[in-house]
Parts: C-alpha cells; structure tokens; sequence
C-alpha cells in the first residue's frame, strides 16, 4: 500500500505491520531509543550484526540441455 493511503485502512492487521521497514533503519530507531542505558549499544550491534552468515557453497544454475524442437505436423 502507497503511503499516501495508508491512514485509510482500518483492518486489524494493521496493528502486527512494521512501520520501519529495513534493518538499518530499525538499527537506528533502536540506537536512538536505547542511547541512556549502559551496554544497550553493544547489545543491539550484536543482535544486528551479520557476521554469523556463513553460506556454505552457492547453488549451482541447472544444466542446459537441448531439447528436440517440435513443428507441430
């Protein structure tokens, strides 16, 4: 839904949306809430952070195969 017309829906599920979309945005909604407690910035680096992202191996693309072309008759 455009934002433009985001106040005209009423449905309850509104309520569950996020209204912050990306990650980093929501990193700096979290700096800015949590910046007077102590060990609040490391905490939300860690929860944020994506160094434990290990992908193993790349999905290899499917093989090309020729197949018989059909005319029709």
């Amino acid at each position: 839904m455009h934002s433009e017309h985001a106040h005209l829906n009423m449905h309850p599920s509104v309520v569950s949306e996020a209204k912050v979309h990306s990650d980093n945005h929501v990193k700096s909604v979290a700096h800015a809430v949590m910046k007077n407690i102590a060990g609040a910035k490391e905490k939300i680096d860690k929860h944020f952070s994506r160094n434990n992202w290990k992908i193993p191996y790349s999905i290899p693309p499917t093989p090309v195969i020729n197949l018989p072309f059909h005319l029709g008759w």
